[in-house]
Protein backbone atom coordinates (compact mmCIF):
# COMPACT_ATOMS: atom_id res chain seq x y z
CA UNK A 1 0.00 0.00 0.00
CA UNK A 2 1.31 3.21 -1.20
CA UNK A 3 0.46 5.74 0.96
CA UNK A 4 -0.12 9.48 0.06
CA UNK A 5 -1.52 12.79 1.32
CA UNK A 6 -5.07 12.55 1.99
CA UNK A 7 -6.78 15.98 0.92
CA UNK A 8 -9.91 15.21 2.35
CA UNK A 9 -8.41 14.48 5.91
CA UNK A 10 -6.96 17.91 5.98
CA UNK A 11 -10.60 19.58 5.01
CA UNK A 12 -12.49 17.72 7.58
CA UNK A 13 -9.07 18.90 10.11
CA UNK A 14 -8.85 23.18 9.18
CA UNK A 15 -13.08 23.05 9.20
CA UNK A 16 -13.22 21.13 12.55
CA UNK A 17 -10.39 23.69 14.44
CA UNK A 18 -11.76 26.63 12.13
CA UNK A 19 -16.06 26.20 13.12
CA UNK A 20 -16.23 23.05 15.05
CA UNK A 21 -20.31 24.02 16.43
CA UNK A 22 -21.05 25.47 12.07
CA UNK A 23 -23.73 22.31 11.44
CA UNK A 24 -23.00 19.98 8.40
CA UNK A 25 -25.72 17.44 8.32
CA UNK A 26 -29.33 17.13 9.09
CA UNK A 27 -30.73 14.31 8.67
CA UNK A 28 -34.23 14.98 7.97
CA UNK A 29 -35.79 11.36 8.92
CA UNK A 30 -35.22 12.28 12.83
CA UNK A 31 -34.67 16.52 12.20
CA UNK A 32 -31.17 15.79 13.76
CA UNK A 33 -28.47 18.27 13.63
CA UNK A 34 -24.48 17.13 13.37
CA UNK A 35 -21.68 19.94 13.81
CA UNK A 36 -18.41 19.21 12.80
CA UNK A 37 -17.58 18.26 16.06
CA UNK A 38 -20.58 15.82 16.44
CA UNK A 39 -19.74 14.51 12.83
CA UNK A 40 -16.11 13.88 13.89
CA UNK A 41 -17.02 12.38 17.27
CA UNK A 42 -19.27 9.63 14.94
CA UNK A 43 -16.57 9.10 12.25
CA UNK A 44 -13.83 8.23 15.36
CA UNK A 45 -16.46 5.36 16.75
CA UNK A 46 -17.32 4.13 13.34
CA UNK A 47 -13.49 3.99 12.72
CA UNK A 48 -12.75 1.87 16.23
CA UNK A 49 -15.96 -0.71 14.85
CA UNK A 50 -13.77 -0.90 11.74
CA UNK A 51 -10.36 -2.10 13.75
CA UNK A 52 -12.51 -3.87 16.09
CA UNK A 53 -13.24 -6.28 12.51
CA UNK A 54 -9.43 -5.95 12.07
CA UNK A 55 -9.92 -3.56 8.97
CA UNK A 56 -6.56 -0.73 8.82
CA UNK A 57 -5.74 1.81 6.27
CA UNK A 58 -6.38 0.58 2.59
CA UNK A 59 -8.68 -2.58 2.94
CA UNK A 60 -12.38 -2.22 1.65
CA UNK A 61 -16.13 -1.71 2.46
CA UNK A 62 -18.88 -2.43 0.69
CA UNK A 63 -22.16 -0.48 1.33
CA UNK A 64 -25.48 -1.60 0.32
CA UNK A 65 -27.22 0.75 2.63
CA UNK A 66 -30.11 2.84 1.24
CA UNK A 67 -29.12 7.16 1.53
CA UNK A 68 -29.41 7.33 5.17
CA UNK A 69 -27.60 9.05 7.87
CA UNK A 70 -25.67 5.72 8.84
CA UNK A 71 -24.42 4.99 5.06
CA UNK A 72 -23.31 8.93 5.06
CA UNK A 73 -21.46 8.41 8.02
CA UNK A 74 -19.94 5.07 6.78
CA UNK A 75 -18.86 6.81 4.13
CA UNK A 76 -16.82 10.10 5.48
CA UNK A 77 -15.05 7.46 7.88
CA UNK A 78 -13.68 5.68 4.44
CA UNK A 79 -12.29 8.81 2.89
CA UNK A 80 -11.16 10.61 6.17
CA UNK A 81 -9.81 7.32 7.76
CA UNK A 82 -7.95 5.77 4.78
CA UNK A 83 -10.38 2.68 4.06
CA UNK A 84 -11.56 1.89 0.09
CA UNK A 85 -15.46 2.38 -0.32
CA UNK A 86 -17.89 0.43 -2.84
CA UNK A 87 -20.83 1.50 -3.45
CA UNK A 88 -23.07 -1.03 -3.84
CA UNK A 89 -26.86 -0.36 -5.82
CA UNK A 90 -29.66 -1.81 -3.37
CA UNK A 91 -31.37 -2.89 -6.45
CA UNK A 92 -28.93 -5.21 -7.37
CA UNK A 93 -29.27 -9.51 -7.46
CA UNK A 94 -27.64 -11.89 -5.53
CA UNK A 95 -25.39 -12.67 -8.42
CA UNK A 96 -24.32 -9.27 -9.29
CA UNK A 97 -23.40 -8.77 -5.39
CA UNK A 98 -21.48 -11.33 -5.37
CA UNK A 99 -19.66 -10.67 -8.43
CA UNK A 100 -18.95 -7.30 -7.10
CA UNK A 101 -17.15 -8.82 -3.76
CA UNK A 102 -15.15 -11.16 -6.08
CA UNK A 103 -13.66 -7.97 -7.60
CA UNK A 104 -12.75 -5.55 -5.03
CA UNK A 105 -12.23 -8.09 -2.16
CA UNK A 106 -13.93 -6.33 0.57
CA UNK A 107 -13.14 -6.94 4.11
CA UNK A 108 -16.23 -5.81 5.51
CA UNK A 109 -19.85 -5.51 3.79
CA UNK A 110 -22.84 -3.25 5.05
CA UNK A 111 -26.34 -4.59 3.71
CA UNK A 112 -29.60 -3.63 5.05
CA UNK A 113 -29.01 -4.63 8.97
CA UNK A 114 -26.61 -6.75 8.29
CA UNK A 115 -22.87 -6.62 8.18
CA UNK A 116 -20.50 -9.48 6.88
CA UNK A 117 -16.84 -9.46 7.64
CA UNK A 118 -14.38 -11.78 5.78
CA UNK A 119 -13.02 -12.77 9.03
CA UNK A 120 -15.72 -14.36 10.78
CA UNK A 121 -17.87 -17.67 9.40
CA UNK A 122 -21.68 -16.25 8.88
CA UNK A 123 -23.26 -12.71 9.43
CA UNK A 124 -23.30 -10.23 12.28
CA UNK A 125 -26.51 -9.04 13.00
CA UNK A 126 -27.06 -5.10 14.00
CA UNK A 127 -29.37 -3.09 14.29
CA UNK A 128 -28.09 0.47 12.41
CA UNK A 129 -29.73 3.53 13.59
CA UNK A 130 -29.41 6.88 13.08
CA UNK A 131 -28.30 6.97 17.23
CA UNK A 132 -25.28 4.77 16.38
CA UNK A 133 -25.91 2.74 19.10
CA UNK A 134 -23.80 -0.21 17.52
CA UNK A 135 -20.68 1.66 17.63
CA UNK A 136 -18.29 1.42 20.68
CA UNK A 137 -17.29 4.16 22.59
CA UNK A 138 -13.69 6.04 22.33
CA UNK A 139 -11.14 6.91 25.05
CA UNK A 140 -8.97 8.35 22.94
CA UNK A 141 -8.88 10.10 19.73
CA UNK A 142 -7.02 8.78 17.19
CA UNK A 143 -5.45 10.88 13.90
CA UNK A 144 -6.85 10.75 10.33
CA UNK A 145 -4.84 8.19 7.69
CA UNK A 146 -2.44 9.52 5.12
CA UNK A 147 -3.84 7.38 2.94
CA UNK A 148 -5.77 8.43 -0.08
CA UNK A 149 -9.07 6.52 -0.25
CA UNK A 150 -10.23 4.99 -3.19
CA UNK A 151 -14.03 5.00 -4.59
CA UNK A 152 -15.01 1.70 -6.11
CA UNK A 153 -18.18 3.40 -8.39
CA UNK A 154 -20.24 1.51 -11.16
CA UNK A 155 -20.95 3.00 -14.23
CA UNK A 156 -24.20 4.10 -15.24
CA UNK A 157 -24.89 1.10 -17.92
CA UNK A 158 -26.89 2.83 -20.17
CA UNK A 159 -25.28 0.89 -23.10
CA UNK A 160 -24.53 -2.36 -21.88
CA UNK A 161 -22.93 -3.90 -18.75
CA UNK A 162 -21.70 -1.81 -15.68
CA UNK A 163 -17.69 -1.49 -15.40
CA UNK A 164 -16.09 -0.78 -11.79
CA UNK A 165 -14.39 2.61 -11.82
CA UNK A 166 -11.69 3.58 -9.77
CA UNK A 167 -11.62 7.10 -8.64
CA UNK A 168 -9.93 8.53 -5.74
CA UNK A 169 -10.88 10.85 -2.96
CA UNK A 170 -8.05 13.45 -3.76
CA UNK A 171 -9.35 13.89 -7.44
CA UNK A 172 -13.04 14.70 -5.94
CA UNK A 173 -11.21 17.12 -3.88
CA UNK A 174 -9.37 18.87 -6.62
CA UNK A 175 -12.33 18.85 -8.97
CA UNK A 176 -14.51 20.10 -6.44
CA UNK A 177 -12.16 23.17 -5.85
CA UNK A 178 -12.20 23.81 -9.54
CA UNK A 179 -16.23 23.10 -10.03
CA UNK A 180 -16.92 25.59 -6.88
CA UNK A 181 -14.48 28.29 -8.63
CA UNK A 182 -17.28 28.60 -10.95
CA UNK A 183 -20.18 29.18 -8.44
CA UNK A 184 -19.36 31.43 -5.55
CA UNK A 185 -22.69 31.52 -4.53
CA UNK A 186 -22.23 28.01 -2.47
CA UNK A 187 -20.83 29.15 0.81
CA UNK A 188 -20.83 28.39 4.14
CA UNK A 189 -25.12 30.02 4.04
CA UNK A 190 -25.61 27.47 1.36
CA UNK A 191 -27.81 24.31 2.23
CA UNK A 192 -28.15 21.36 -0.33
CA UNK A 193 -30.56 18.86 -0.47
CA UNK A 194 -29.08 15.57 -0.30
CA UNK A 195 -31.63 13.22 -2.26
CA UNK A 196 -29.66 11.70 -5.09
CA UNK A 197 -28.70 7.76 -4.62
CA UNK A 198 -25.08 7.45 -2.71
CA UNK A 199 -24.62 4.55 -5.08
CA UNK A 200 -23.11 6.76 -7.90
CA UNK A 201 -20.93 10.22 -7.49
CA UNK A 202 -24.75 12.00 -7.60
CA UNK A 203 -25.10 11.49 -4.25
CA UNK A 204 -21.58 11.08 -2.64
CA UNK A 205 -19.80 13.94 -5.09
CA UNK A 206 -22.17 16.05 -6.45
CA UNK A 207 -24.25 16.19 -3.04
CA UNK A 208 -22.00 15.71 -0.10
CA UNK A 209 -17.88 15.93 -0.89
CA UNK A 210 -19.26 19.23 -2.66
CA UNK A 211 -20.87 21.01 0.03
CA UNK A 212 -18.30 19.84 2.78
CA UNK A 213 -15.45 21.41 0.64
CA UNK A 214 -17.48 24.65 0.80
CA UNK A 215 -18.29 24.51 4.60
CA UNK A 216 -21.94 24.51 3.32
CA UNK A 217 -25.15 22.50 5.44
CA UNK A 218 -26.74 18.86 3.77
CA UNK A 219 -29.91 18.16 4.30
CA UNK A 220 -29.89 13.84 4.19
CA UNK A 221 -33.44 12.36 2.81
CA UNK A 222 -34.29 9.53 1.27
CA UNK A 223 -33.26 8.22 -2.22
CA UNK A 224 -35.09 9.81 -4.84
CA UNK A 225 -38.69 7.96 -5.59
CA UNK A 226 -42.09 8.51 -6.13
CA UNK A 227 -42.86 9.80 -2.38
CA UNK A 228 -40.46 12.39 -3.22
CA UNK A 229 -41.97 14.27 -6.15
CA UNK A 230 -44.96 15.11 -3.37
CA UNK A 231 -43.00 15.82 -0.73
CA UNK A 232 -40.27 17.50 -2.54
CA UNK A 233 -41.28 21.30 -2.12
CA UNK A 234 -42.39 20.70 1.78
CA UNK A 235 -38.65 19.40 2.46
CA UNK A 236 -37.47 22.66 0.50
CA UNK A 237 -39.34 25.00 2.61
CA UNK A 238 -38.84 23.18 5.95
CA UNK A 239 -35.53 23.23 5.96
CA UNK A 240 -34.96 26.22 3.35
CA UNK A 241 -33.40 24.63 1.13
CA UNK A 242 -31.19 27.11 -1.11
CA UNK A 243 -29.38 24.98 -3.76
CA UNK A 244 -30.71 21.76 -5.59
CA UNK A 245 -28.81 19.39 -7.39
CA UNK A 246 -32.14 17.90 -10.52
CA UNK A 247 -31.30 15.41 -12.92
CA UNK A 248 -33.79 15.99 -16.26
CA UNK A 249 -35.92 12.63 -14.97
CA UNK A 250 -36.74 14.66 -11.98
CA UNK A 251 -37.32 17.71 -13.84
CA UNK A 252 -39.75 15.95 -16.12
CA UNK A 253 -41.57 14.36 -13.03
CA UNK A 254 -41.62 17.67 -11.22
CA UNK A 255 -43.04 19.20 -14.31
CA UNK A 256 -45.67 16.27 -14.34
CA UNK A 257 -47.09 16.79 -11.00
CA UNK A 258 -46.27 20.07 -10.17
CA UNK A 259 -47.42 21.99 -12.93
CA UNK A 260 -50.83 23.74 -11.75
CA UNK A 261 -49.88 24.96 -8.55
CA UNK A 262 -46.65 26.00 -9.68
CA UNK A 263 -47.26 29.59 -9.28
CA UNK A 264 -48.34 28.77 -5.29
CA UNK A 265 -44.59 26.92 -5.48
CA UNK A 266 -42.72 29.95 -6.79
CA UNK A 267 -43.93 32.21 -4.45
CA UNK A 268 -42.86 29.98 -1.31
CA UNK A 269 -39.74 28.76 -2.37
CA UNK A 270 -38.07 31.46 -4.46
CA UNK A 271 -37.32 33.48 -1.14
CA UNK A 272 -34.51 30.95 -0.79
CA UNK A 273 -34.09 29.08 -3.79
CA UNK A 274 -32.96 30.98 -6.93
CA UNK A 275 -30.58 28.18 -8.69
CA UNK A 276 -30.42 24.53 -9.28
CA UNK A 277 -27.46 22.51 -11.03
CA UNK A 278 -28.62 19.85 -12.99
CA UNK A 279 -26.65 16.69 -15.08
CA UNK A 280 -26.55 13.49 -15.68
CA UNK A 281 -28.22 13.62 -19.01
CA UNK A 282 -29.19 15.89 -22.01
CA UNK A 283 -32.07 18.71 -20.79
CA UNK A 284 -34.18 19.36 -24.09
CA UNK A 285 -34.37 23.18 -24.54
CA UNK A 286 -38.69 22.89 -23.82
CA UNK A 287 -38.50 21.51 -20.38
CA UNK A 288 -35.29 23.67 -19.00
CA UNK A 289 -36.94 26.70 -20.24
CA UNK A 290 -40.71 25.38 -19.20
CA UNK A 291 -38.96 24.77 -15.00
CA UNK A 292 -37.53 28.14 -15.03
CA UNK A 293 -40.14 30.13 -15.69
CA UNK A 294 -42.60 27.82 -14.02
CA UNK A 295 -41.18 27.38 -10.42
CA UNK A 296 -38.25 30.81 -10.81
CA UNK A 297 -35.10 28.62 -10.42
CA UNK A 298 -32.44 29.30 -12.11
CA UNK A 299 -30.81 25.80 -13.84
CA UNK A 300 -27.02 25.74 -14.64
CA UNK A 301 -26.42 22.52 -16.90
CA UNK A 302 -22.82 20.55 -16.34
CA UNK A 303 -21.03 18.18 -18.05
CA UNK A 304 -18.61 15.13 -16.73
CA UNK A 305 -18.74 11.63 -16.27
CA UNK A 306 -17.83 9.18 -13.13
CA UNK A 307 -14.34 8.70 -15.07
CA UNK A 308 -13.21 12.51 -15.41
CA UNK A 309 -15.54 14.32 -12.80
CA UNK A 310 -16.57 17.42 -13.80
CA UNK A 311 -15.15 19.00 -17.36
CA UNK A 312 -17.61 21.94 -17.85
CA UNK A 313 -20.57 23.91 -15.70
CA UNK A 314 -22.71 27.05 -16.91
CA UNK A 315 -22.44 29.76 -14.18
CA UNK A 316 -24.57 32.86 -13.81
CA UNK A 317 -22.20 34.37 -16.44
CA UNK A 318 -24.01 32.11 -19.20
CA UNK A 319 -26.17 33.10 -21.51
CA UNK A 320 -29.51 32.10 -22.07
CA UNK A 321 -29.10 30.97 -25.04
CA UNK A 322 -31.84 27.31 -25.15
CA UNK A 323 -30.45 26.17 -28.59
CA UNK A 324 -27.15 26.58 -27.90
CA UNK A 325 -27.02 23.12 -26.12
CA UNK A 326 -23.99 24.46 -24.51
CA UNK A 327 -22.75 22.58 -21.32
CA UNK A 328 -21.04 25.62 -19.93
CA UNK A 329 -17.32 26.58 -19.42
CA UNK A 330 -14.35 24.55 -19.12
CA UNK A 331 -13.26 23.59 -15.56
CA UNK A 332 -9.60 25.47 -15.44
CA UNK A 333 -7.45 22.37 -15.01
CA UNK A 334 -9.36 20.45 -17.94
CA UNK A 335 -7.88 20.35 -21.32
CA UNK A 336 -9.83 19.25 -24.40
CA UNK A 337 -8.61 17.03 -27.40
CA UNK A 338 -10.94 16.54 -30.48
CA UNK A 339 -10.54 13.48 -33.22
CA UNK A 340 -12.46 13.37 -36.29
CA UNK A 341 -15.25 10.79 -36.37
CA UNK A 342 -16.72 11.52 -39.71
CA UNK A 343 -17.19 14.35 -41.45
CA UNK A 344 -19.59 15.70 -39.51
CA UNK A 345 -18.45 14.94 -36.26
CA UNK A 346 -15.43 15.05 -33.69
CA UNK A 347 -14.74 12.83 -30.83
CA UNK A 348 -14.66 14.63 -27.24
CA UNK A 349 -10.99 13.73 -25.53
CA UNK A 350 -10.38 15.00 -21.98
CA UNK A 351 -7.54 15.15 -19.63
CA UNK A 352 -7.49 16.59 -16.24
CA UNK A 353 -5.84 16.05 -12.61
CA UNK A 354 -8.84 14.20 -11.58
CA UNK A 355 -8.98 11.58 -14.44
CA UNK A 356 -9.98 8.02 -12.58
CA UNK A 357 -7.26 5.52 -12.19
CA UNK A 358 -8.67 2.59 -14.48
CA UNK A 359 -11.13 -0.23 -14.29
CA UNK A 360 -11.03 -3.44 -12.41
CA UNK A 361 -11.75 -6.27 -14.73
CA UNK A 362 -13.68 -9.42 -13.52
CA UNK A 363 -10.40 -10.23 -10.96
CA UNK A 364 -10.17 -6.69 -9.62
CA UNK A 365 -6.69 -6.10 -11.42
CA UNK A 366 -6.74 -2.53 -12.26
CA UNK A 367 -6.88 -1.63 -16.59
CA UNK A 368 -6.03 1.70 -17.82
CA UNK A 369 -8.14 3.37 -20.16
CA UNK A 370 -5.92 5.82 -21.46
CA UNK A 371 -5.65 5.39 -25.57
CA UNK A 372 -5.33 8.75 -26.51
CA UNK A 373 -1.73 9.90 -24.96
CA UNK A 374 -2.68 10.48 -22.18
CA UNK A 375 -6.18 11.65 -23.29
CA UNK A 376 -9.87 9.40 -22.23
CA UNK A 377 -12.10 9.28 -25.07
CA UNK A 378 -15.39 10.42 -23.34
CA UNK A 379 -17.58 8.63 -26.34
CA UNK A 380 -19.53 11.75 -26.54
CA UNK A 381 -19.16 13.74 -29.75
CA UNK A 382 -19.02 17.42 -30.02
CA UNK A 383 -17.02 21.08 -30.50
CA UNK A 384 -15.72 23.84 -28.54
CA UNK A 385 -17.11 26.97 -29.30
CA UNK A 386 -15.87 30.45 -27.09
CA UNK A 387 -14.52 28.37 -24.61
CA UNK A 388 -17.83 26.34 -24.05
CA UNK A 389 -17.83 22.76 -24.82
CA UNK A 390 -21.39 22.36 -27.23
CA UNK A 391 -22.23 18.47 -27.27
CA UNK A 392 -23.78 16.57 -30.79
CA UNK A 393 -24.61 13.09 -29.35
CA UNK A 394 -23.13 10.14 -27.90
CA UNK A 395 -20.86 8.16 -30.10
CA UNK A 396 -22.82 4.85 -29.64
CA UNK A 397 -25.71 7.13 -30.76
CA UNK A 398 -24.34 7.68 -34.37
CA UNK A 399 -25.77 4.96 -36.58
CA UNK A 400 -24.58 4.25 -40.20
CA UNK A 401 -27.69 3.43 -42.00
CA UNK A 402 -27.21 2.91 -45.42
CA UNK A 403 -24.24 4.83 -45.95
CA UNK A 404 -25.84 7.86 -43.98
CA UNK A 405 -24.72 8.92 -40.40
CA UNK A 406 -28.03 9.14 -38.07
CA UNK A 407 -27.95 11.20 -35.07
CA UNK A 408 -30.43 9.59 -32.79
CA UNK A 409 -30.17 12.33 -30.06
CA UNK A 410 -31.67 14.53 -33.18
CA UNK A 411 -34.66 12.03 -33.50
CA UNK A 412 -35.15 12.03 -29.72
CA UNK A 413 -34.88 15.75 -29.49
CA UNK A 414 -37.61 16.36 -32.11
CA UNK A 415 -40.11 14.15 -30.83
CA UNK A 416 -39.48 15.29 -27.08
CA UNK A 417 -41.58 18.16 -28.31
CA UNK A 418 -45.03 16.63 -29.21
CA UNK A 419 -47.58 17.25 -26.83
CA UNK A 420 -48.44 13.76 -25.31
CA UNK A 421 -44.83 12.35 -25.42
CA UNK A 422 -43.34 12.33 -21.74
CA UNK A 423 -40.01 10.68 -22.72
CA UNK A 424 -38.88 9.12 -25.56
CA UNK A 425 -35.43 7.12 -26.61
CA UNK A 426 -34.26 5.85 -29.66
CA UNK A 427 -31.86 3.15 -30.16
CA UNK A 428 -29.84 1.17 -32.53
CA UNK A 429 -30.57 -1.98 -33.85
CA UNK A 430 -29.26 -4.50 -36.87
CA UNK A 431 -31.19 -4.46 -40.48
CA UNK A 432 -30.53 -6.65 -42.72
CA UNK A 433 -31.01 -4.59 -45.62
CA UNK A 434 -29.33 -1.27 -44.15
CA UNK A 435 -26.68 -2.64 -41.62
CA UNK A 436 -28.20 -0.63 -39.03
CA UNK A 437 -31.63 1.76 -37.93
CA UNK A 438 -33.70 2.63 -34.86
CA UNK A 439 -36.69 2.04 -33.07
CA UNK A 440 -38.15 4.93 -31.27
CA UNK A 441 -39.31 4.20 -28.21
CA UNK A 442 -41.95 6.49 -25.97
CA UNK A 443 -43.88 7.32 -22.68
CA UNK A 444 -46.87 9.69 -22.35
CA UNK A 445 -47.58 11.95 -19.65
CA UNK A 446 -50.95 10.41 -18.97
CA UNK A 447 -52.85 6.64 -19.30
CA UNK A 448 -54.16 6.21 -22.77
CA UNK A 449 -56.25 3.96 -24.80
CA UNK A 450 -55.16 1.90 -27.80
CA UNK A 451 -56.74 4.55 -30.21
CA UNK A 452 -54.60 7.17 -28.34
CA UNK A 453 -51.36 4.82 -28.22
CA UNK A 454 -52.03 4.72 -32.54
CA UNK A 455 -52.32 8.21 -32.67
CA UNK A 456 -49.65 9.45 -30.88
CA UNK A 457 -47.35 7.39 -32.99
CA UNK A 458 -48.69 8.41 -36.16
CA UNK A 459 -47.89 11.91 -34.74
CA UNK A 460 -44.19 11.46 -33.73
CA UNK A 461 -43.76 9.22 -37.03
CA UNK A 462 -45.19 12.12 -39.14
CA UNK A 463 -43.01 14.53 -37.33
CA UNK A 464 -39.83 12.47 -38.01
CA UNK A 465 -40.78 11.95 -41.54
CA UNK A 466 -41.40 15.44 -42.25
CA UNK A 467 -38.35 17.01 -40.57
CA UNK A 468 -35.32 14.60 -41.85
CA UNK A 469 -34.46 12.90 -45.13
CA UNK A 470 -35.99 9.16 -45.60
CA UNK A 471 -32.66 7.61 -44.42
CA UNK A 472 -33.36 8.75 -40.58
CA UNK A 473 -36.24 7.39 -40.20
CA UNK A 474 -36.42 4.61 -37.83
CA UNK A 475 -38.40 1.45 -38.37
CA UNK A 476 -40.70 1.53 -35.87
CA UNK A 477 -41.97 3.78 -33.45
CA UNK A 478 -43.28 1.86 -30.04
CA UNK A 479 -45.39 3.01 -26.83
CA UNK A 480 -43.91 1.58 -23.66
CA UNK A 481 -45.34 2.53 -20.24
CA UNK A 482 -42.23 3.44 -18.64
CA UNK A 483 -38.77 4.23 -20.09
CA UNK A 484 -36.13 2.00 -17.78
CA UNK A 485 -33.70 4.26 -15.94
CA UNK A 486 -30.47 3.58 -14.61
CA UNK A 487 -30.07 4.71 -10.64
CA UNK A 488 -28.71 8.24 -11.57
CA UNK A 489 -32.31 8.50 -13.18
CA UNK A 490 -30.48 7.79 -17.22
CA UNK A 491 -32.72 6.32 -19.96
CA UNK A 492 -31.41 2.70 -20.41
CA UNK A 493 -30.79 1.92 -23.91
CA UNK A 494 -29.63 -1.05 -22.72
CA UNK A 495 -32.68 -2.85 -21.06
CA UNK A 496 -34.51 -0.88 -23.78
CA UNK A 497 -33.04 -2.89 -26.32
CA UNK A 498 -33.09 -6.45 -24.54
CA UNK A 499 -37.05 -5.51 -24.23
CA UNK A 500 -37.20 -4.93 -27.91
CA UNK A 501 -35.19 -8.20 -28.61
CA UNK A 502 -37.21 -10.21 -26.46
CA UNK A 503 -40.31 -9.11 -28.08
CA UNK A 504 -39.04 -10.24 -31.46
CA UNK A 505 -38.40 -13.82 -30.37
CA UNK A 506 -42.25 -14.23 -28.86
Amino acid sequence: MVKSENKFSSLFLKYLRKNPNKILIIDEKSNTEFSWNDCYKIMQRIEKFFEKNKLRAGDTIISGLPNCIENLFIFLTCMTCGYNYAALPEQFSYYEKKKLQKIVKPKLIFLNKIITTKNKSGEIKINLDSKFLWLPEIKKKKSFSSYASKIFILSSGTTGKPKVIVQNINNLILNGHDFLENHKFVNAETVFLNYLSMSYLGGLYNLLILPLIANASVVVTASFSGITFLNIWKIIERFKINCLWLVPSIIKGILKIHSKNSFQIKEKINRYLKYSFVGTAPLSDKEKKKFEEKFGILLLENYGLSETLFITSENLKSDKNYGSRSTGFLLKKVKLRFEKYNNKFQRILVNTPSLFEGYLDEEGMLIRNLDYNGYFSTGDLGYKKLNKLILAGREKDIIKKGGFLVNLREIELITSNIEDVYEVAAIKIDDEFYGETSIVFFSSKKKISPKDKEKIEFEIFEKITSSFAKQKWPKKVVYINELPKTRSGKISKFKLKQVYEKSITK
